[in-house]
Protein backbone atom coordinates (compact mmCIF):
# COMPACT_ATOMS: atom_id res chain seq x y z
CA UNK A 1 0.00 0.00 0.00
CA UNK A 2 1.14 3.41 -1.09
CA UNK A 3 0.73 6.73 0.69
CA UNK A 4 -0.90 9.08 -2.75
CA UNK A 5 -0.26 13.18 -0.89
CA UNK A 6 -1.71 15.76 -3.99
CA UNK A 7 -0.76 19.19 -3.48
CA UNK A 8 -3.00 22.38 -4.93
CA UNK A 9 -2.48 26.03 -3.81
CA UNK A 10 -6.12 26.44 -2.73
CA UNK A 11 -9.90 24.57 -2.69
CA UNK A 12 -11.89 26.98 -4.10
CA UNK A 13 -13.96 25.66 -6.86
CA UNK A 14 -12.22 25.56 -10.21
CA UNK A 15 -10.86 22.77 -13.04
CA UNK A 16 -7.84 21.51 -11.03
CA UNK A 17 -9.56 20.68 -7.76
CA UNK A 18 -11.87 18.79 -9.71
CA UNK A 19 -9.29 16.59 -11.68
CA UNK A 20 -7.50 15.95 -8.10
CA UNK A 21 -10.93 14.85 -6.51
CA UNK A 22 -11.23 12.68 -9.38
CA UNK A 23 -8.01 11.08 -9.47
CA UNK A 24 -7.98 11.03 -5.79
CA UNK A 25 -11.27 9.07 -5.63
CA UNK A 26 -9.46 6.72 -8.19
CA UNK A 27 -6.61 5.80 -6.15
CA UNK A 28 -8.95 5.41 -2.53
CA UNK A 29 -10.41 3.09 -4.48
CA UNK A 30 -7.44 1.30 -5.59
CA UNK A 31 -7.37 0.58 -1.71
CA UNK A 32 -4.13 3.48 -1.08
CA UNK A 33 -4.02 5.84 1.31
CA UNK A 34 -4.66 9.44 0.00
CA UNK A 35 -4.27 12.82 1.29
CA UNK A 36 -4.63 16.24 -0.38
CA UNK A 37 -2.56 19.31 1.29
CA UNK A 38 -3.23 22.59 0.39
CA UNK A 39 -1.75 26.05 1.37
CA UNK A 40 -4.59 28.56 1.33
CA UNK A 41 -8.18 28.47 2.71
CA UNK A 42 -11.26 31.30 2.10
CA UNK A 43 -14.24 30.27 3.57
CA UNK A 44 -15.16 27.89 0.93
CA UNK A 45 -16.46 24.62 1.28
CA UNK A 46 -17.24 23.29 -1.89
CA UNK A 47 -14.18 21.21 -2.37
CA UNK A 48 -13.46 20.42 1.17
CA UNK A 49 -16.74 19.09 1.80
CA UNK A 50 -16.67 16.78 -1.36
CA UNK A 51 -12.70 15.49 -0.69
CA UNK A 52 -14.40 14.50 3.15
CA UNK A 53 -17.30 12.98 2.06
CA UNK A 54 -14.57 10.59 -0.12
CA UNK A 55 -12.94 9.89 3.32
CA UNK A 56 -9.96 12.04 1.60
CA UNK A 57 -7.76 12.88 4.39
CA UNK A 58 -6.85 17.15 4.37
CA UNK A 59 -3.99 19.09 5.63
CA UNK A 60 -4.12 23.05 5.59
CA UNK A 61 -0.77 24.01 5.63
CA UNK A 62 -0.53 28.05 5.76
CA UNK A 63 1.98 29.70 3.42
CA UNK A 64 2.32 33.07 4.20
CA UNK A 65 5.40 34.50 1.64
CA UNK A 66 6.26 33.22 -1.48
CA UNK A 67 9.19 31.35 -0.04
CA UNK A 68 8.03 30.07 3.79
CA UNK A 69 10.56 27.63 5.62
CA UNK A 70 7.72 27.32 7.88
CA UNK A 71 5.59 25.17 5.81
CA UNK A 72 8.27 23.22 4.55
CA UNK A 73 8.84 22.17 7.80
CA UNK A 74 5.09 21.66 8.31
CA UNK A 75 4.46 19.67 5.47
CA UNK A 76 7.73 17.17 6.51
CA UNK A 77 6.34 16.93 9.82
CA UNK A 78 3.13 15.85 8.68
CA UNK A 79 4.71 13.05 6.11
CA UNK A 80 7.44 11.84 7.77
CA UNK A 81 6.03 8.37 8.31
CA UNK A 82 4.83 7.93 5.14
CA UNK A 83 5.27 4.53 3.59
CA UNK A 84 6.59 5.18 -0.08
CA UNK A 85 5.10 8.37 -0.39
CA UNK A 86 3.50 10.00 -4.29
CA UNK A 87 3.36 13.03 -4.58
CA UNK A 88 1.47 14.92 -7.39
CA UNK A 89 1.68 18.80 -6.81
CA UNK A 90 -0.78 20.83 -9.02
CA UNK A 91 0.33 24.17 -10.39
CA UNK A 92 4.20 25.54 -10.27
CA UNK A 93 3.92 27.04 -6.50
CA UNK A 94 2.75 23.36 -5.22
CA UNK A 95 5.57 21.45 -7.01
CA UNK A 96 8.11 24.28 -5.55
CA UNK A 97 7.22 22.94 -1.78
CA UNK A 98 7.00 19.29 -2.93
CA UNK A 99 10.39 19.47 -4.12
CA UNK A 100 11.62 22.08 -0.98
CA UNK A 101 9.75 19.16 1.62
CA UNK A 102 10.80 15.86 -0.39
CA UNK A 103 13.01 16.43 -2.87
CA UNK A 104 16.03 15.47 -1.42
CA UNK A 105 14.86 12.01 -0.22
CA UNK A 106 15.20 9.05 -2.51
CA UNK A 107 11.62 7.16 -1.19
CA UNK A 108 9.57 10.00 -2.45
CA UNK A 109 8.31 9.99 -6.19
CA UNK A 110 7.14 13.53 -7.14
CA UNK A 111 5.09 14.41 -10.06
CA UNK A 112 4.20 17.90 -10.88
CA UNK A 113 1.32 18.56 -13.22
CA UNK A 114 0.77 22.15 -14.81
CA UNK A 115 -2.01 23.67 -16.01
CA UNK A 116 -1.44 26.43 -17.53
CA UNK A 117 0.62 27.29 -20.47
CA UNK A 118 0.82 30.87 -19.87
CA UNK A 119 1.76 31.34 -16.37
CA UNK A 120 4.39 29.00 -17.54
CA UNK A 121 5.73 31.33 -20.38
CA UNK A 122 5.44 33.97 -18.02
CA UNK A 123 7.49 32.78 -15.11
CA UNK A 124 9.96 34.94 -13.46
CA UNK A 125 13.45 34.15 -13.98
CA UNK A 126 14.42 33.27 -10.63
CA UNK A 127 11.52 31.16 -10.29
CA UNK A 128 12.13 29.41 -13.74
CA UNK A 129 15.95 28.68 -12.52
CA UNK A 130 14.84 26.69 -9.51
CA UNK A 131 12.16 25.38 -12.45
CA UNK A 132 15.11 24.04 -14.26
CA UNK A 133 16.74 22.31 -10.97
CA UNK A 134 13.70 21.18 -9.49
CA UNK A 135 12.08 19.64 -13.33
CA UNK A 136 15.46 17.68 -13.52
CA UNK A 137 15.23 15.83 -9.94
CA UNK A 138 11.68 14.99 -9.75
CA UNK A 139 9.99 11.86 -11.32
CA UNK A 140 8.21 13.38 -13.74
CA UNK A 141 6.38 16.82 -15.03
CA UNK A 142 2.72 16.67 -16.51
CA UNK A 143 1.10 18.74 -18.98
CA UNK A 144 -2.66 19.05 -19.68
CA UNK A 145 -2.44 19.17 -23.37
CA UNK A 146 0.32 18.54 -25.83
CA UNK A 147 1.17 21.72 -26.61
CA UNK A 148 1.89 22.66 -22.67
CA UNK A 149 4.01 19.76 -22.51
CA UNK A 150 6.11 21.21 -25.10
CA UNK A 151 6.42 24.28 -22.87
CA UNK A 152 7.58 22.67 -19.75
CA UNK A 153 9.96 21.25 -21.92
CA UNK A 154 11.03 24.27 -23.52
CA UNK A 155 10.74 26.26 -20.32
CA UNK A 156 12.67 23.69 -17.65
CA UNK A 157 14.55 21.58 -20.00
CA UNK A 158 13.07 18.68 -19.12
CA UNK A 159 14.34 15.28 -20.57
CA UNK A 160 11.97 13.85 -23.13
CA UNK A 161 11.84 10.77 -20.56
CA UNK A 162 10.50 12.80 -17.40
CA UNK A 163 7.76 14.23 -20.30
CA UNK A 164 4.12 13.41 -20.07
CA UNK A 165 0.70 14.66 -21.13
CA UNK A 166 -2.48 13.73 -19.68
CA UNK A 167 -5.50 15.52 -20.34
CA UNK A 168 -8.28 16.26 -18.16
CA UNK A 169 -11.06 13.58 -18.47
CA UNK A 170 -14.63 13.53 -18.30
CA UNK A 171 -17.06 11.19 -16.34
CA UNK A 172 -19.38 10.22 -19.16
CA UNK A 173 -21.69 8.68 -16.57
CA UNK A 174 -22.06 11.53 -14.91
CA UNK A 175 -22.46 14.16 -18.07
CA UNK A 176 -24.74 13.02 -20.31
CA UNK A 177 -27.45 14.67 -22.53
CA UNK A 178 -30.87 14.05 -20.23
CA UNK A 179 -34.56 14.32 -21.51
CA UNK A 180 -36.88 16.64 -22.53
CA UNK A 181 -39.02 16.13 -19.66
CA UNK A 182 -36.16 16.02 -17.35
CA UNK A 183 -35.06 19.38 -18.74
CA UNK A 184 -38.86 20.82 -18.97
CA UNK A 185 -38.85 19.72 -14.81
CA UNK A 186 -35.45 21.60 -14.48
CA UNK A 187 -36.25 24.62 -16.58
CA UNK A 188 -39.10 24.92 -14.53
CA UNK A 189 -37.29 25.18 -10.75
CA UNK A 190 -35.72 28.08 -12.73
CA UNK A 191 -38.25 29.87 -13.58
CA UNK A 192 -37.95 29.00 -17.49
CA UNK A 193 -40.38 28.45 -20.07
CA UNK A 194 -40.20 25.16 -21.68
CA UNK A 195 -39.72 27.09 -25.20
CA UNK A 196 -37.15 29.29 -23.53
CA UNK A 197 -33.81 28.75 -25.29
CA UNK A 198 -30.86 28.64 -23.14
CA UNK A 199 -27.32 29.81 -23.81
CA UNK A 200 -25.27 28.37 -20.31
CA UNK A 201 -21.23 29.38 -19.19
CA UNK A 202 -19.68 27.96 -16.06
CA UNK A 203 -17.19 29.70 -15.05
CA UNK A 204 -15.39 31.00 -12.05
CA UNK A 205 -15.87 35.48 -12.52
CA UNK A 206 -12.73 36.23 -12.81
CA UNK A 207 -11.78 38.57 -15.40
CA UNK A 208 -9.68 35.89 -17.69
CA UNK A 209 -12.86 34.51 -18.05
CA UNK A 210 -14.04 37.26 -19.99
CA UNK A 211 -17.53 37.32 -19.16
CA UNK A 212 -18.25 40.56 -20.17
CA UNK A 213 -17.37 39.70 -23.99
CA UNK A 214 -20.45 37.06 -23.73
CA UNK A 215 -22.62 39.80 -21.76
CA UNK A 216 -22.35 42.08 -24.59
CA UNK A 217 -23.20 39.57 -27.27
CA UNK A 218 -26.11 38.10 -25.69
CA UNK A 219 -27.72 41.62 -24.93
CA UNK A 220 -27.94 41.99 -28.98
CA UNK A 221 -29.01 38.30 -29.14
CA UNK A 222 -32.10 38.37 -26.67
CA UNK A 223 -33.41 41.22 -28.74
CA UNK A 224 -34.07 38.48 -31.34
CA UNK A 225 -35.11 35.79 -29.90
CA UNK A 226 -36.94 34.36 -26.61
CA UNK A 227 -33.09 33.32 -24.61
CA UNK A 228 -32.09 33.28 -21.42
CA UNK A 229 -28.35 33.26 -20.11
CA UNK A 230 -27.60 31.26 -16.88
CA UNK A 231 -24.46 31.70 -15.20
CA UNK A 232 -22.93 29.40 -13.05
CA UNK A 233 -19.94 30.32 -11.29
CA UNK A 234 -19.26 33.21 -8.81
CA UNK A 235 -15.77 35.85 -8.17
CA UNK A 236 -13.86 35.28 -4.91
CA UNK A 237 -13.02 38.50 -2.81
CA UNK A 238 -9.81 36.94 -2.40
CA UNK A 239 -9.07 36.96 -5.88
CA UNK A 240 -6.87 40.17 -7.61
CA UNK A 241 -8.41 38.68 -10.54
CA UNK A 242 -12.23 39.21 -9.31
CA UNK A 243 -14.34 40.32 -12.01
CA UNK A 244 -17.98 39.66 -10.26
CA UNK A 245 -18.53 43.35 -9.20
CA UNK A 246 -18.22 44.50 -13.00
CA UNK A 247 -20.72 41.73 -14.36
CA UNK A 248 -23.16 42.45 -11.72
CA UNK A 249 -22.67 46.21 -12.52
CA UNK A 250 -22.90 45.33 -16.32
CA UNK A 251 -26.00 43.44 -16.34
CA UNK A 252 -27.61 46.38 -13.80
CA UNK A 253 -26.62 49.28 -16.12
CA UNK A 254 -28.20 47.59 -19.55
CA UNK A 255 -31.72 46.20 -17.46
CA UNK A 256 -30.49 42.79 -18.09
CA UNK A 257 -31.87 41.20 -14.70
CA UNK A 258 -35.00 39.46 -15.83
CA UNK A 259 -32.83 37.64 -18.84
CA UNK A 260 -29.13 36.76 -17.24
CA UNK A 261 -29.56 34.24 -14.41
CA UNK A 262 -26.88 34.61 -11.84
CA UNK A 263 -27.05 31.19 -10.31
CA UNK A 264 -23.70 31.38 -8.15
CA UNK A 265 -21.39 27.81 -7.19
CA UNK A 266 -23.78 25.27 -7.73
CA UNK A 267 -23.51 21.39 -6.86
CA UNK A 268 -25.96 20.06 -9.92
CA UNK A 269 -23.74 20.62 -12.82
CA UNK A 270 -24.52 17.93 -15.08
CA UNK A 271 -28.73 18.96 -14.45
CA UNK A 272 -27.81 22.51 -15.44
CA UNK A 273 -26.12 21.36 -18.15
CA UNK A 274 -29.70 19.35 -19.38
CA UNK A 275 -31.06 22.93 -19.93
CA UNK A 276 -28.81 24.49 -22.09
CA UNK A 277 -29.37 24.30 -25.93
CA UNK A 278 -25.33 26.14 -26.27
CA UNK A 279 -22.59 26.19 -24.42
CA UNK A 280 -19.85 29.17 -24.12
CA UNK A 281 -16.92 30.05 -22.82
CA UNK A 282 -15.16 33.11 -24.23
CA UNK A 283 -11.78 33.33 -21.98
CA UNK A 284 -8.83 35.04 -22.61
CA UNK A 285 -6.38 31.81 -21.72
CA UNK A 286 -7.17 28.12 -20.66
CA UNK A 287 -5.66 25.50 -19.99
CA UNK A 288 -7.99 22.34 -20.80
CA UNK A 289 -10.98 23.25 -19.57
CA UNK A 290 -13.24 20.59 -17.99
CA UNK A 291 -16.66 22.87 -18.31
CA UNK A 292 -15.87 22.52 -21.93
CA UNK A 293 -15.74 18.86 -21.39
CA UNK A 294 -18.37 18.47 -19.33
CA UNK A 295 -20.77 20.54 -21.99
CA UNK A 296 -19.19 18.29 -24.54
CA UNK A 297 -20.08 14.91 -22.87
CA UNK A 298 -23.65 16.27 -22.42
CA UNK A 299 -24.09 16.71 -25.97
CA UNK A 300 -23.57 20.13 -26.26
CA UNK A 301 -22.35 22.39 -29.06
CA UNK A 302 -20.01 25.08 -27.78
CA UNK A 303 -19.10 28.39 -28.75
CA UNK A 304 -15.62 29.16 -27.46
CA UNK A 305 -12.88 31.97 -28.05
CA UNK A 306 -10.16 30.79 -30.81
CA UNK A 307 -6.97 30.62 -27.64
CA UNK A 308 -5.30 27.82 -26.51
CA UNK A 309 -6.75 25.31 -24.72
CA UNK A 310 -9.90 25.81 -25.77
CA UNK A 311 -9.36 25.99 -29.69
CA UNK A 312 -7.59 22.26 -28.35
CA UNK A 313 -11.32 20.62 -27.60
CA UNK A 314 -13.43 22.83 -30.01
CA UNK A 315 -12.95 21.95 -33.64
CA UNK A 316 -14.57 24.93 -35.82
CA UNK A 317 -17.93 23.98 -37.08
CA UNK A 318 -17.66 20.35 -36.33
CA UNK A 319 -18.68 20.49 -32.54
CA UNK A 320 -19.22 24.51 -32.28
CA UNK A 321 -17.62 27.54 -33.21
CA UNK A 322 -14.34 29.50 -32.65
CA UNK A 323 -14.38 33.13 -32.68
CA UNK A 324 -11.73 35.43 -32.51
CA UNK A 325 -10.96 37.79 -29.10
CA UNK A 326 -12.37 40.71 -30.24
CA UNK A 327 -15.47 39.85 -32.83
CA UNK A 328 -18.15 40.39 -30.85
CA UNK A 329 -20.27 40.45 -34.41
CA UNK A 330 -18.79 36.67 -34.42
CA UNK A 331 -19.91 35.59 -31.37
CA UNK A 332 -23.77 37.39 -31.72
CA UNK A 333 -24.21 35.31 -35.00
CA UNK A 334 -22.22 32.19 -34.21
CA UNK A 335 -24.36 31.78 -30.87
CA UNK A 336 -27.49 32.92 -33.00
CA UNK A 337 -26.68 30.65 -35.46
CA UNK A 338 -27.24 27.69 -33.51
CA UNK A 339 -30.24 29.04 -31.45
CA UNK A 340 -32.37 29.13 -34.49
CA UNK A 341 -31.24 25.74 -36.13
CA UNK A 342 -32.29 23.32 -34.19
CA UNK A 343 -30.77 20.51 -36.31
CA UNK A 344 -27.23 21.99 -36.12
CA UNK A 345 -27.52 22.39 -32.17
CA UNK A 346 -27.92 18.19 -32.52
CA UNK A 347 -25.33 17.41 -35.31
CA UNK A 348 -22.65 19.46 -33.15
CA UNK A 349 -23.96 18.28 -29.43
CA UNK A 350 -23.50 14.62 -30.96
CA UNK A 351 -20.42 15.18 -32.53
CA UNK A 352 -18.83 16.78 -28.73
CA UNK A 353 -20.16 13.88 -26.97
CA UNK A 354 -18.62 11.46 -29.09
CA UNK A 355 -15.36 13.54 -28.91
CA UNK A 356 -15.54 13.96 -25.44
CA UNK A 357 -16.12 10.34 -24.56
CA UNK A 358 -13.41 9.34 -26.92
CA UNK A 359 -10.66 11.46 -26.42
CA UNK A 360 -11.10 12.74 -22.80
CA UNK A 361 -12.58 9.90 -20.68
CA UNK A 362 -11.80 10.55 -17.00
CA UNK A 363 -11.61 6.58 -16.73
CA UNK A 364 -8.43 7.01 -19.63
CA UNK A 365 -7.10 10.10 -17.36
CA UNK A 366 -7.30 8.34 -13.90
CA UNK A 367 -5.70 5.09 -15.17
CA UNK A 368 -3.01 7.26 -16.88
CA UNK A 369 -1.86 9.33 -13.48
CA UNK A 370 -2.24 5.68 -11.65
CA UNK A 371 0.48 4.29 -13.93
CA UNK A 372 2.79 6.84 -14.04
CA UNK A 373 2.45 6.34 -9.66
CA UNK A 374 3.05 2.43 -9.69
CA UNK A 375 -0.35 1.37 -8.61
Amino acid sequence: MKDILFIIPQLAHGGSEQLVLNIAKSVKHKGHNCSVLYFNYYGDDFFKSLFENEDINLYLVPKNKAIDPKTVSQIRSIFKNSNELVVNAHHFVSAFYAFMSFGLQNKVDIFYTEHSEWETKHIKLWWKIIGVLMCQRIKGSIGITPQLEKVLKTNFYIKDTKLHTIVNGVDENKFYPRSGIFRDEMKSTLGISPDTKVVGIVANMRTIKNHIFLLQAFNTIREESDVKLVVVGEGFKFDDDNAEPQIRQYISDNNMGSDVLLLGKRHDIPELLSIMDVFCLVSLKEGLPLSILEAMSSGLPVVGTNVDGISDIVVDEVNGYLVELDDIEGLIHKIGSLLKNEALRVAMGQQARRMANDKYSLTTCAESYLNLFGI
